[in-house]
């Protein structure tokens, strides 16, 4: 079994998180608001305190650092291909 059109997948997302992420920040930021609001009319908990996790931890809502990650991801995943 391969795991070649997996790491071409991961490639790509990663090439995207690089050239574009500030989209992922806006989709960050847009997914915790509206899991936020949801919490607060009432929503079921997905995980223990997860109303809490959401108002301590930081938000990951910098492109900087979605363009970082994808960075990583590209290298590991040129990484994975050509060492397989």
């Amino acid at each position: 079994m391969t795991l070649r059109p997996l790491k071409l997948f991961f490639l790509a997302i990663g090439v995207a998180m690089l050239l574009r992420g500030d989209l992922f920040a806006k989709w960050a930021v847009r997914r915790h608001r509206q899991r936020s609001a949801d919490l607060r009319s009432g929503g079921d908990e997905t995980y223990f305190e997860e109303r809490r996790s959401l108002a301590t931890y930081p938000l990951f809502a910098k492109a900087g650092l979605w363009r970082l990650l994808g960075g990583l991801l590209v290298a590991s995943s040129i990484g994975t291909l050509l060492t397989h």
